[in-house]
């Protein structure tokens, strides 16, 4: 999933399958660029858990450089 977040972020869109017949006809899945697979889950929740953990490294990256610095917010 970070790969996935990163490419999207770094360097073009996240990949995606668009399926024409059989057990999937017209539906649109993200797909994993790295191992080739698409991803099951609905994208809102796939979106949901990246933004989340993004959430979680910026509040660590920014812990870690408030305090390198010494500064303490109130």
């Amino acid at each position: 999933m970070k790969d996935m977040r990163d490419s999207s972020t770094h360097r073009t869109a996240v990949p995606r399958a668009y399926h024409i017949g059989g057990e999937f006809d017209n539906q649109l899945f993200l797909r994993n660029q790295k191992i080739g697979q698409n991803i099951v889950r609905h994208f809102v929740d796939e979106f949901v858990e990246w933004s989340s953990n993004m959430k979680i490294l910026l509040q660590r990256l920014r812990a870690i450089a408030l305090s390198q610095n010494n500064i303490v917010l109130t």
